[in-house]
């Protein structure tokens, strides 16, 4: 691809260039090693056995279990430890997002100037170069199958929310899909520029990517690259919306919509253990941060199309949280807003600074179809076995979940057992 000789703004939004290190603040680039985590010689994961489902994990069995170093204590086997809300918390804990983005991803130009966002806009938009070029107010950032859909649906029916050519532009994920950022940043301008003509400062537009809230570039031992990293550097007052639903409900609706051709509650079940299984195999060998972003993993996750990882909420908000401040989040449970719409939709209108609708014009919203449901299959609900154990296994995520946000309702314990 040819570039312009000049340098522009809007093309450098395909690049990550982070905000340079404050005064007397230590500068990170590439990875964020753990304290106490010894690197080990051979790969952590092998391959998957055809016959057993598990992951062989090479450094076992070439130089032994992975080991902890403290200085004048006697080296600790990591996998001695549980998987439960204390692990995880202070597995994060060891992470600081890095000041620069990986080196392999850094804008060649070299590109550090802010953009010149209008002042009389709410959304941020800018003049460049003869072109009205804007970025999203807000995101709904996930997750996947939490009723995201629906949600950006009603918003975009709100007067002074200006509907974007598509949901989800991937303009941060999927990078081979999407567009390019400087026509991102143009088609969002063209479309405000003008609906904002006479109320500059009331209109806004969204993003609605359910997967930016897990997406990420590279994986350990690399630099994990996140989304957050590049929405931060342009747009640090953008606002989040996180909706979460109950874990396994989340991962089974997920199922059936990716629409596996083996697909029935056995197979979900067989998969779904077997996935369970790699995972903690991973947690017995690394931290759990990193085996949520392994790669490898990842991948196998794909194939058998159960994403176990995108359930573990917690790992992600925790990353996001350290790069933008609280008040820049709206979390919400997909439960309630199933249940109680109307009041879920007052808090949006107000976390996004829009005034609230008159009680019938909430009726008309509450009242519309709803979106992208799964359509009604004689698949079969989950088998009672995989939920429990499912449950099980999520249980300290949801726990350091409802810790991080300080919200117990991330629990799901306040919900009605399932027939």
């Amino acid at each position: 691809m040819r570039f312009l000789p000049y340098i522009s703004l809007a093309a450098s939004l395909c690049c990550l260039v982070a905000a340079p290190a404050p005064a007397g603040e230590r500068e990170v680039i590439g990875k964020a090693t753990p304290k106490r985590v010894v690197k080990p010689t051979k790969p952590l994961l092998g391959k998957l056995n055809s016959k057993t489902g598990a992951v062989g994990v090479g450094g076992v069995k070439a130089a032994g279990k992975a080991a902890i170093k403290k200085p004048g204590k006697k080296p600790k086997v990591l996998n001695e430890e549980p998987v439960d809300k204390t692990r995880i918390l202070d597995d994060l804990e060891q992470y600081e997002p890095p000041l620069k983005a990986h080196v392999d991803l850094l804008d060649h130009r070299k590109t550090k100037k802010d953009l010149p966002l209008l002042e009389d806009y709410k959304n941020p938009c800018w003049w460049q170069m003869g072109k009205f070029l804007c970025l999203p107010y807000f995101y709904i950032i996930g997750f996947r199958k939490c009723a995201t859909t629906d949600l950006f649906a009603r918003l975009n029916m709100h007067p002074h929310v200006v509907q974007p050519w598509r949901k989800e532009t991937y303009w941060i994920s999927y990078r081979k899909k999407r567009l390019p950022p400087s026509d991102f940043a143009d088609l969002y301008g063209t479309t405000i520029f003008s609906k904002a003509a006479n109320n500059p400062d009331k209109i806004i537009m969204g993003d609605g990517d359910p997967n930016v809230a897990w997406f990420f570039l590279d994986s350990p031992p690399k630099s994990i690259v996140l989304p957050a990293y590049l929405i931060h550097r342009y747009t640090p007052a953008a606002r989040m919306i996180v909706m979460m639903r109950q874990p396994a409900s989340r991962l089974y609706s997920d199922y059936l919509y990716l629409q596996h051709p083996d697909r029935s509650p056995q197979h979900f079940h067989e998969n779904a253990l077997a996935t369970m299984e790699r995972y903690t195999e991973c947690f017995k060998e690394d931290t759990v941060r990193n085996c949520v972003y392994n790669r490898k993993l990842f991948q196998l996750d794909n194939k058998s199309m159960i994403h176990l990882s995108h359930s573990m909420y917690s790992i992600y908000v925790a990353e996001w949280l350290k790069v933008f401040p609280r008040e820049q989040f709206l979390f919400t449970r997909t439960e309630d807003f199933g249940v109680k719409m109307g009041e879920e939709l007052k808090k949006t209108f107000k976390f996004l600074d829009l005034h609230a609708f008159e009680e019938n014009e909430m009726g008309i919203l509450t009242n519309m179809s709803k979106a992208n449901q799964n359509a009604k299959s004689d698949v079969g609900k989950i088998m009672p076995e995989t939920e429990a154990a499912l449950n099980e296994f999520f249980q300290p995520f949801n726990e350091a979940l409802a810790d991080i946000t300080g919200d117990k309702k991330f629990y799901w314990d306040d919900l009605e057992p399932r027939e």
